[in-house]
């Protein structure tokens, strides 16, 4: 009697796919998602926390990735962990996207398809500088998020209370850039050692041009995928620019 399971287990261990991330250079080899991982992250399904479906999202790349056996998400530039995702994505439900939108000029509801390829994408390029002057003899030195920044604002973030929806947006980009910031540097001295409320004292008393520094060095030092694009009523003709909902794709 012929092997069928031992045959089908060979057949779907042929199913691996290889990337490269464009920030660390990190070559990952995965597979396509499973039934049995859909089937478990099911039960996130109506969650509406950003954290939890982040969450979802590590166990997502956990499921998939085979190489290197000692992947550390937590240490991934951001935008490497979105192009693996758009990656995975890809080789699991093919390129292109069916989302429901509502206008919100005219109020209807239309689908619009979109094709992850045709994102436009970001060869990544090493900063010039990672230090962004702040006041006379006082610099910040930056680098890329990564996961574990992203995971840090969300803790503190939990600290806050009774917060509008744009307060939540604010505080969550501010924290992120905060916990981003990988030293102070003084007059003759250097400190890497800072936690994340010690960059948010230092953040707290620079004048906002220097926020805006650092949100622009952060937007310039872009890499990988651009997930923004144009969305069109088919209805109204009215047309925005959005930003891509990769959870909702999965």
């Amino acid at each position: 009697m012929s092997n069928w399971k031992q045959d089908f287990q060979t057949t779907i261990n042929s199913y691996v796919f290889e990337c490269v991330l464009p920030g660390s250079k990190e070559v990952i080899k995965f597979k396509p998602v499973d039934v049995a991982t859909m089937r478990k992250l099911l039960i996130y399904e109506s969650s509406n926390d950003f954290d939890t479906v982040e969450f979802v999202l590590d166990d997502l790349i956990k499921n998939s990735v085979l190489e290197p056996a000692t992947l550390n998400i937590d240490d991934m530039y951001i935008y490497d962990r979105l192009y693996l995702l758009f990656q995975i994505r890809m080789k699991s439900k093919g390129e292109s996207i069916q989302s429901n939108y509502s206008c919100p000029k005219c109020k209807n509801q239309s689908i619009h398809a979109v094709a992850l390829s045709d994102f436009p994408f970001n060869e990544y390029k090493e900063p010039k500088n990672f230090v962004i002057p702040a006041l006379q003899d006082v610099s910040l030195e930056l680098c890329h998020m990564k996961r574990s920044h992203q995971k840090e604002a969300a803790a503190k973030l939990k600290e806050d209370k009774d917060l509008s929806e744009n307060q939540r947006q604010y505080l969550s980009m501010l924290y992120t850039m905060a916990a981003a910031i990988s030293a102070y540097i003084g007059k003759d001295f250097k400190d890497n050692t800072l936690t994340l409320d010690d960059k948010l004292f230092i953040l707290d008393r620079l004048p906002d041009s220097v926020l805006t520094n650092i949100k622009n060095w952060h937007e310039d030092n872009r890499f990988g995928y651009d997930v923004v694009f144009e969305y069109k009523c088919p209805h109204c003709k009215h047309s925005e620019k959005r930003e891509f909902d990769f959870e909702a794709t999965i």
